[in-house]
């Protein structure tokens, strides 16, 4: 989120990452689905733009929501899960 200034973002995405990680082992322990909401082409896109962002730079926006909520139909349709 631009709410995090250099080098604390940096700090951030790093924890991201690494929870992420164990997140992502933990679904797959327990054969759940995993959403993936972590890339960096949002990154890019998300963060270079405060179009995303609700004015407190931290949380999405309903348009940045939409990013998340089109990748979550996407993953559940992969996976043969159909959301209404």
């Amino acid at each position: 989120a631009p709410f995090f200034p250099r080098p604390v973002s940096w700090i951030m995405t790093l924890q991201t990452l690494r929870f992420r990680s164990a997140y992502m082992d933990i679904a797959k322990e327990e054969g759940v689905v995993y959403v993936n909401l972590y890339k960096s082409s949002w990154d890019d896109k998300l963060q270079g733009s405060s179009e995303y962002y609700a004015p407190d730079y931290l949380h999405l926006n309903a348009k940045g929501y939409e990013v998340w909520y089109n990748e979550v139909r996407s993953t559940m349709a992969s996976e043969g899960i159909v959301l209404p």
